[in-house]
């Protein structure tokens, strides 16, 4: 039994011995007949792969040290196919093929044929017959585009400072002592002397000034003070007080008015319009008010204060805390709210020691028990109001009184400049005839514009009014409603006895505040009109302090620019120190510069971004010593174009 077993496995190991040798046999027969499959494959990958990889100053070349040598070449440090893309997107194709050639006749036999292209153009082909296989190779290759710069410029241009930003600013008067709540009252005011503090930057140069005054009684002398110089003494009309500038200087500024009345009753004082209109020059980037601080005006009366109205406007904040401190000479101080013609009382407080407050506390106790929170006051006017009891027929409101308000504010966006503008008067309509209120419409429009590149930050108006009855109280900006008093209708906003003073910001209403062209409206009724001549529109917003980097262009040379300022035209050279010859011009006939000069287009931007309106004139001035150039030198830039794709074929 042994035996035979021991035959058995000696069959099985010839029999598979004979197996695996016929199968050594087949496979080699295989790769001996086709052996000339695996050259022009290997070549194609292997000459995409060295020209994707070795670099034009590694190669042991003549042709093509010559051409690093005479910087037709100018990067030595491109790969083979980076040049080759180059010279392809600068159109330098003699050249782009001249290196194709080189290069591949160096490294692939001449038995075999050969094509480069880029992007399905042919650069250089060895146009072989071709007997045998063709293999196709590809290579992506980023920031190659034909017309393209492989290498340019991207500049942005950034203010470092300001020559002259031009503000104009209204610096409204309180209601103060017109005796609404107490006609005939032997006690009111009779004399009275109201003084306010304009602060303006420390280097403002105040190029205008109007100053109109609005008394409480009307045809009333005044005497007006501005930094103690008597500025005028008589009747003031609509006119104002014009051409005041010469009076008016950096820093802290007094202007004030003196008044006596002889009717029973008194009520010397100011109706809430007056108001000084300043257009001045700064250096200084920011110059927005402090909408948190709210100082009353230095007040000397014979007698009662019955209607001391503070308007509160505090916008772009979420209200947290209101505290009201008053350094008075009175016997005691009544206190009372009004918001959106909804009015109530807060409470009474005697003086002690020339002080009396209210603390947040109170107020908001009191707001809350009337169905009012801070919430509600965000982006509107809100009023305080005071009645001033007087202690020997005697009332002084000294400095350092002032409602504060705390909030969490909107940020101001970094390294921005604020501008503050007039809004003009677009159209006055329905005019009332009321001998005793001329000059009065029941309709008006106001139009301003938000430049592309503008944060609206607020709008303000202070308007002149006059009042018969119970009417329509409509305004609309851009259209929508912001405040619809319909007459005899309580499904509506209240009635406003005194719609003096009305502001918003864009989060009012959606659309209240666009980019481009605004229209603010008033509509009355019948028994209430408004006074555009006496009547003021501020507009404030936010530019950025530069423009970011352009596009990569192929020069970076610069400009002298003539450029139309409301202050003439002005030369300015971007860069500074520029002593070529180009030219560039930014004017309301002409804008003329270079598309393919990074600084031109940088500059350009930033005279853009000055003009406001878009009518060919920068708004805020500036020299070339203001503007500060950044240029970078990009390399194959591969985020902006491309890429191109190049492909090698090689065939036998």
């Amino acid at each position: 039994m042994n035996k035979k077993k021991g035959v058995f496995f000696t069959l099985d190991a010839i029999l598979a011995a004979g197996i695996f040798l016929i199968v050594i046999l087949a496979v080699s027969t295989s790769y001996v007949s086709q052996p000339e499959t695996a050259p022009s494959n290997f070549f194609s990958h292997d000459i995409t792969r060295i020209f994707a990889n070795l670099k034009v100053n590694d190669l042991d070349n003549n042709y093509v040290k010559s051409l690093i040598n005479s910087n037709k070449i100018t990067r030595a440090n491109n790969t083979i196919l980076e040049q080759i893309g180059e010279f392809w997107a600068e159109e330098q194709t003699e050249l782009a093929k001249n290196l194709s050639k080189n290069v591949s006749d160096a490294l692939i036999p001449a038995r075999f044929g050969i094509g480069i292209y880029v992007d399905g153009e042919e650069i250089y082909a060895r146009k072989n017959n071709m007997t045998r296989n063709l293999v196709s190779s590809r290579k992506i290759i980023s920031g190659i585009a034909k017309q393209k710069p492989t290498e340019g410029f991207t500049s942005r241009a950034i203010l470092g400072r300001i020559t002259a930003k031009t503000n104009t600013k209204f610096y409204p008067f309180d209601v103060t002592a017109p005796c609404y709540n107490s006609w005939y009252d032997n006690s009111n005011a009779d004399k009275i002397s109201i003084e306010k503090t304009i602060e303006l930057p420390n280097d403002a140069n105040v190029t205008n000034a109007t100053w109109i005054i609005m008394p409480a009684i009307a045809d009333t002398s005044v005497k007006a003070y501005i930094n103690g110089n008597l500025v005028f003494n008589g009747i003031p009309d609509l006119n104002g007080i014009k051409n005041a500038q010469g009076n008016f200087t950096s820093g802290i500024n007094k202007v004030k008015y003196e008044q006596t009345v002889t009717s029973y009753g008194g009520c010397a004082g100011d109706d809430g319009t007056s108001h000084v209109i300043l257009t001045y020059k700064t250096q200084q980037f920011q110059t927005i008010d402090n909408k948190t601080n709210f100082p009353f005006a230095v007040v000397y009366a014979d007698g009662r204060i019955s209607d001391y109205e503070k308007p509160i406007f505090v916008p772009n904040t979420d209200i947290t805390k209101i505290n009201i401190s008053l350094k008075v000479k009175a016997d005691n101080v009544n206190l009372n709210f009004r918001f959106k013609g909804t009015e109530f009382n807060i409470g009474r407080k005697q003086v002690f020691n020339n002080l009396v407050e209210w603390k947040n506390s109170e107020i908001l106790g009191n707001l809350t028990q009337n169905g009012i929170s801070y919430s509600n006051l965000k982006d509107n006017y809100f009023y305080f109001v005071f009645d001033f009891i007087p202690v020997n027929n005697n009332v002084t409101v000294f400095p350092n009184s002032t409602v504060t308000v705390e909030g969490l504010k909107e940020d101001i966006p970094f390294g921005s400049i604020d501008i503050s503008q007039a809004i003009n008067l677009a159209s006055q309509s329905n005019p009332t005839g009321w001998s005793w209120c001329p000059s009065s419409y029941y309709n008006a429009n106001w139009n301003f514009n938000l430049p592309n590149s503008a944060t609206h930050a607020y709008s303000d108006w202070l308007i002149g009014w006059c009042m018969q009855d119970d009417a329509d109280q409509i305004a609309r900006a851009n259209g929508i409603n912001l405040y619809r008093h319909i007459e005899n209708n309580p499904a509506t906003d209240p009635f406003i006895n005194s719609f003096a003073r009305f502001g918003y910001t864009k989060n009012v209403a959606a659309g209240s505040v666009i980019t481009g062209q605004n229209t603010f409206s008033l509509q009355f009724g019948s028994d209430y009109s408004t006074k555009p001549v006496i009547s003021y529109g501020e507009n404030v917003f936010y530019i950025p302090h530069g423009v970011s980097y352009t596009t990569v262009l192929k020069e970076a040379k610069g400009c002298v620019w003539k450029v139309d300022t409301n202050a003439g035209i002005k030369t300015i050279k971007v860069p500074k120190g520029y002593s070529g010859n180009n030219n560039c011009a930014y004017n309301k006939s002409a804008v003329v510069y270079a598309g393919n000069d990074s600084l031109q287009i940088a500059a350009l931007g930033i005279f853009q971004l000055l003009d406001f309106d878009d009518d060919g004139m920068v708004d805020v001035l500036v020299s070339d010593t203001d503007i500060e150039i950044e240029t970078n030198v990009i390399s194959k830039v591969p985020s902006l174009w491309g890429p191109s794709i190049v492909e090698i074929r090689v065939w036998e």
